[in-house]
């Protein structure tokens, strides 16, 4: 297992971080035919035809995900600050499920999940400073989820 610091001198370098719970194996999910979708968070009746990424960068932030557990995703999310500094935090996110969609201009998009929007903050994603506090809320709301199917 790698230090957060070594990441974050990575991270810059876009290479993937050594202590992500993922194999290669496992990033690489199969596709199968999409069904419709009951509604924008459940999963029931689902298949997913392209799951949120295991890395990507968005602005100066590259996020890694570091494990999934249902319908939960925990990402490390870091960019070197002023200074040099390291800034690094995790988020807990329920990505939302899209239906594959057909746009006026004839471009397709695929059933997929999508990262949540900014007003589902607090409802479907939580920013933790910690590690130890993030798998402690992974563990909570994955037991949560479980209490209400």
């Amino acid at each position: 297992m790698t230090s957060p610091s070594s990441f974050l001198a990575r991270a810059g370098r876009r290479s993937r971080p050594a202590f992500v719970f993922l194999s290669p194996r496992q990033s690489k999910r199969p596709s199968t035919p999409s069904r419709a979708f009951k509604s924008p968070t459940s999963n029931k009746g689902l298949t997913k035809e392209r799951p949120l990424p295991v890395e990507f960068d968005l602005g100066e932030w590259h996020f890694a995900q570091v494990c999934r557990h249902g319908r939960f995703c925990l990402y490390v999310k870091a960019k070197t600050g002023g200074m040099g500094k390291p800034i690094q935090s995790w988020e807990l996110v329920m990505p939302r499920l899209r239906n594959e969609r057909l746009m006026p201009s004839g471009k397709r998009y695929p059933a997929r999940e999508c990262y949540p929007k900014d007003d589902d903050w607090g409802r479907l994603a939580w920013t933790y400073v910690s590690e130890a506090d993030a798998l402690a809320a992974l563990e909570r709301r994955s037991k949560a989820e479980v209490r209400h199917v």
